[in-house]
């Protein structure tokens, strides 16, 4: 078979040099399919040609066909075209592959446990589409952009939650399946590096532009841009986006439920008569205790399984109902307890012993209340993993400094 090309190849370069007026076209493998046998000059056997088309299709992004013709001066750009593909030579086929990077299929597979689906909007034919996306590990399900043009915005979007795949997309057809998804009220991005893909890139909620090889206009069309080209990038992102979420609430659930207890129990006190705590207890309570403990947790590790559980909707709060009932928990149970253990040590020994006594609860009850917050994502309660750990256990004999026992 390889022969029978370089002799077609041979025959047409002769005929280019024996006449200058040679024209090339390189066009489509569809086009080949219109063709018939009695179009090909000499006459070439068109079937051994689609069948191998058939064989490649599957695992090439792009098949070009090589032909040849000749026109004369006389004629228009367009009128030599059409005459030339009256009579061309057929020279060969050129197939390109675009494979996919070798940590793709792992990321999408780690996108998919953490509740995420990827779809496939492509220009390319299924056939095609389908090849890759069975490396990457994204469904079978196909449908060409052709068939859902004109649809309702419904029975389109019933359409985009059966399929995996959308070929033959165009530009506008890419955004209309966005816009449908955002308004069934998904939150959407969109990965492209073309200047069809801009269009989409900026419908999306988050738009991903490849730096290494996407056009200008893809990149300003994008809210992020990446610099290596690497879908694993977009995973490492979201794994990071999560842990810094959990952290900004673990932050929050700890300082507020910690400095609204102990304001509480200083503020009843204080009504009753008493100074519970003395000036440098309470710089080190705010200082130490609170604020340094509290940023340690934003340098906490992500829990084990964070890329295993479902998105959290865009619009969620920060405090949800969980961390407000801690909150809660934190005020009332403290104000009872600390309540205690003041009148008791004004009973061993007087208001110093008891502020000394009060001092050395808040400060314990506040390191142990790291650990309960730490738990409540899945980190270890003994504290041992992390910033926050190393500090619970300085802080605890960074205390005993302060604490003394008045003679």
């Amino acid at each position: 078979m390889t022969g029978w090309y370089n002799q077609s190849a041979e025959d047409v370069f002769k005929q280019q040099d024996s006449n200058p007026d040679g024209l090339t076209e390189i066009d489509a493998a569809d086009r080949l399919k219109r063709w018939g046998s009695n179009q090909l000059q000499p006459p070439t056997p068109i079937s051994p040609i689609k069948f191998f088309l058939r064989q490649i299709v599957n695992y090439f992004i792009l098949v070009l066909v090589f032909a040849a013709g000749l026109a004369s001066k006389e004629l228009t750009t367009g009128e030599a075209v059409d005459q030339v593909e009256q009579g061309m030579a057929f020279m060969g086929l050129l197939v390109l592959i675009d494979p996919p990077r070798p940590q793709a299929a792992e990321a999408i597979g780690i996108t998919l446990k953490a509740g995420i689906r990827v779809v496939m909007i492509t220009g390319d034919n299924g056939l095609t589409a389908q090849d890759v996306a069975g490396e990457l590990g994204i469904g079978q399900d196909v449908v060409d952009a052709r068939d859902i043009e004109g649809l309702s915005n419904s029975e389109l979007f019933e359409e985009v939650k059966r399929v995996d795949i959308i070929a033959r997309a165009t530009p506008q057809v890419k955004q209309v399946v966005l816009q449908v998804l955002q308004q069934a009220g998904h939150f959407v991005a969109m990965t492209g590096d073309g200047v069809n893909d801009a269009t989409a890139l900026k419908q999306s909620d988050v738009g991903v532009a490849m730096g290494l090889r996407g056009t200008d206009i893809a990149k300003e069309s994008a809210q992020m841009v990446l610099m290596d080209d690497n879908f694993a990038t977009i995973v490492v992102a979201i794994r990071e986006g999560r842990r810094i979420f959990d952290n900004i609430r673990k932050f929050t659930n700890y300082l507020l439920s910690t400095s609204l207890g102990e304001v509480f129990v200083v503020l009843m006190l204080s009504i009753a008569g008493y100074f519970p705590l003395s000036a440098i207890m309470l710089l080190w309570i705010n200082v130490i205790t609170d604020l340094i403990p509290a940023s340690a947790l934003a340098a906490d590790p992500a829990v084990s399984r964070v890329m295993e559980r479902l998105p959290r909707r865009y619009d969620e709060p920060i405090l949800n109902k969980a961390i407000y009932a801690t909150i809660a928990g934190s005020i009332f149970r403290p104000l009872i307890a600390y309540g205690l253990i003041f009148w008791a040590g004004l009973q061993l020994g007087g208001i110093d012993y008891a502020r000394a006594m009060l001092f050395t609860s808040i400060v314990l009850h506040a390191f142990t209340h790291v650990m309960v917050v730490r738990q409540l994502d899945d980190l270890s309660i003994l504290v041992q993993q992390g910033v926050a750990g190393e500090l619970c256990s300085g802080g605890w004999l960074a205390a005993s400094g302060v604490v003394y026992s008045p003679t």
